[in-house]
C-alpha cells in the first residue's frame, strides 16, 4: 500500500511572497478615516503633497511677518512727522506758486501798459519836434474828439489801464503817487502804534521788577538789580531801534516818491523782475 506523501511546511520568503496582493489605488470618493497615504491614487497624493507645503509656506510667511512687525512699526511711527512736513511745503509750494502767477500776470500788465505809455510819449516827442503851425494840439487834451483824432490810440489799439493822452497819463501817475504815500502813511501809523506798545510793555515790566525787588525786601544784590536793569534797558533799545529803522526806510521811500517819481517807478519795476 502506498503512503500518502507527507506535506512540506513552506518557507518564510515564499509564504510572504504567496499572500502579497498588489493594493488598489483609492480615488477620492473612496476615502475613509483610515485610509493610508501610500493606498491613494498618485494624483490625488500629489494634491496633497501640494497642500502641504502650501501650509509650510504659509508658516513661514507668517514667522517672517512676525519678524519684520517691529520695524514696520517703527518706521510707520516716524512716517506722521514726514506727511506733515509734506503737507506743509506743499502748502508754501502752492502759495508760492499762486503769488508768482499773480505777479506774472500783474507784470505782463504792467508791460502792456508801458508799452502804450511808450508809445504815447513817443508821439508827444515827434509832435514837440515839429514846427509850432504842426503842433497836434488833440495830443494834450482829455477831449472824446481826441480818441478818433491822430496822436491818441483808438480803442481798438489801447490796452487796458492805458493812457489815451499825455493828461490823462499823468492824472494816473498822480493817482499811483496818491495811493503809494497813503500806503506808506498807514505803515508809519502802524509802526508808531506798535512803538507805543512796546514802550508800554517795557514800562510795565519795570514796574513788575521793583514790586518784585520790594516784596523781596532787598534781597536781592546789587549787582543783580543792576543786571535786571541792564537787560530790560537793552531789550528796550533794541525794539525802539529795530521800530526806528522801520521808520526812517518808510520816511526815505516817502521821499523818493515825492522828489523823484521816475526812479519809484523804476524800484518798483525791478521788484517785479523788469529790467
Amino acid at each position: 500500500m502506498q503512503q500518502p506523501p507527507v506535506p512540506r511546511l513552506p518557507q518564510i520568503g515564499q509564504q510572504m511572497q504567496q499572500q502579497t496582493v498588489p493594493g488598489v489605488k483609492l480615488s477620492v470618493n473612496e476615502l475613509r478615516g483610515t485610509t493610508r497615504f501610500n493606498d491613494l491614487h498618485e494624483e490625488l497624493q500629489k494634491v496633497i503633497e501640494n497642500v502641504d507645503n502650501f501650509i509650510l509656506n504659509q508658516i513661514k510667511l507668517q514667522e517672517d511677518c512676525l519678524t519684520v512687525s517691529p520695524k514696520i512699526e517703527n518706521t510707520s511711527s516716524q512716517m506722521a512727522p514726514d506727511v506733515e512736513y509734506c503737507t506743509k511745503s506743499l502748502e508754501t509750494i502752492q502759495s508760492s506758486l499762486e503769488n508768482d502767477a499773480q505777479s506774472i500776470a500783474f507784470a505782463k500788465n504792467l508791460v502792456k501798459t508801458d508799452a502804450v505809455n511808450a508809445k504815447l510819449s513817443f508821439r508827444a516827442i515827434q509832435n514837440l519836434k515839429q514846427p509850432l503851425q504842426f503842433h497836434q494840439t488833440d495830443l494834450w487834451t482829455t477831449s472824446t474828439s481826441s480818441y478818433s483824432q491822430g496822436p491818441s490810440f483808438s480803442d481798438q489799439t489801447a490796452e487796458e489801464g492805458a493812457s489815451r493822452n499825455i493828461v490823462e497819463y499823468f492824472s494816473k501817475q498822480a493817482e499811483e503817487m496818491t495811493r503809494t504815500l497813503d500806503t506808506y502813511k498807514r505803515n508809519i501809523t502802524e509802526v508808531e502804534t506798535y512803538l507805543k506798545d512796546v514802550e508800554s510793555n517795557t514800562m510795565q515790566q519795570m514796574q513788575q521788577m521793583m514790586f518784585s525787588r520790594a516784596q523781596d525786601g532787598g534781597g536781592k544784590g546789587a549787582e543783580d538789580q543792576v543786571r535786571e536793569l541792564a537787560a530790560v534797558l537793552r531789550d528796550f533799545e533794541a525794539g525802539i531801534m529795530g521800530v526806528a529803522a522801520k521808520v526812517g526806510s518808510a520816511r526815505e521811500q516817502v521821499q523818493e516818491v515825492m522828489l523823484d517819481p521816475t526812479e519809484a517807478a523804476g524800484t518798483r519795476s525791478r521788484r517785479y523782475g523788469m529790467p
